[in-house]
Formats: C-alpha cells, sequence, structure tokens
C-alpha cells in the first residue's frame, strides 16, 4: 500500500520590532544586532530603529524567528511574531544563518564562524609587552580582534 505522505507545511512570521531599550549600551547592542541582521550601514540601522514599530524580518521561518526574538529580549526590546504566507527566500536564508551564529564567535569584518582563540604573542617593538592577552584570529579573511 502506498499512501501519499503531504510535505509538512513550514510555518512563516515576520519578526516586528515595537520599541527599543532607553539602556544606551543595549541600545547600541541592538543597533549592531539589525546591522547584522540587514546587512546595513550605521547610520542606515540607526535611522531603521527610530522608525520602530518596524518590520525587522518577513517571510521568515517561525523557529528563526523566536530564536532572533529571543536575541532582541535580551537587550530590553519589545517585539512580535506575526504569522504570514508570504515567502522570502533571501530573508529566510538570512534570518536562518543568524539564527544558527547565536552565542557564536563571528567575525566582525567577514561575519565567518571560522575562528580560533589564542594569545596575542611576541612583537618585535613591543617585546612581550601585550603577549599575554588573549586575541581572536579569523580563518577566513585574518582579522586580530581583542574579545
Amino acid at each position: 500500500m502506498n499512501k501519499n505522505r503531504a510535505e509538512p507545511v513550514q510555518e512563516l512570521a515576520d519578526l516586528v520590532l515595537y520599541s527599543i531599550t532607553d539602556n544606551q549600551n543595549d541600545k547600541l547592542k541592538t543597533i549592531k544586532t539589525i546591522r547584522e541582521i540587514k546587512g546595513m550601514g550605521l547610520a542606515e540601522a540607526v535611522q531603521f530603529t527610530k522608525a520602530v514599530p518596524i518590520t525587522v524580518l518577513s517571510g521568515i521561518n517561525i523557529n528563526d524567528a523566536q530564536k532572533i526574538q529571543k536575541v532582541f529580549s535580551k537587550l530590553g526590546c519589545k517585539t512580535s511574531i506575526e504569522s504570514t504566507t508570504t515567502i522570502d527566500q533571501t530573508e529566510q536564508s538570512i534570518a536562518s544563518e543568524f539564527a544558527d551564529n547565536i552565542g557564536k564567535i563571528v567575525c566582525p569584518r567577514c561575519h565567518s564562524t571560522a575562528i580560533t582563540t589564542g594569545t596575542k604573542g611576541y612583537g618585535l617593538i613591543r617585546g612581550f609587552l601585550g603577549s599575554n592577552k588573549t586575541v581572536n584570529r579569523c580563518g577566513e579573511c585574518g582579522y586580530s580582534w581583542e574579545p
């Protein structure tokens, strides 16, 4: 007996940002998060946050929307997940990548997750000064930064 099974219908959602915290540090982190999600420049992301309520992502997987909503909640933002039937492949892949990288170290330059952590090392000019400091290094672009 051959039964035809229907594929499960993927629930789609829009993530709407309603308010941003007054805490300056969390506000800066919110702008940084929006820049990472939307691929915006600083000025554009600041203008984006001033236009609340605003849809951050639309037509994305509901599970990804819930993960991203938790990030905004930790920053003191008020968000809402609203059901939709319109799928947006581009925003869905962006949301999926961002949701998968939550909690991972990501290169601030190229957004790669191929990061190694080690000590700064010996320098020719300064010798051992600062050589015991921890630094992150990107395996993709070679950028180094302090955690």
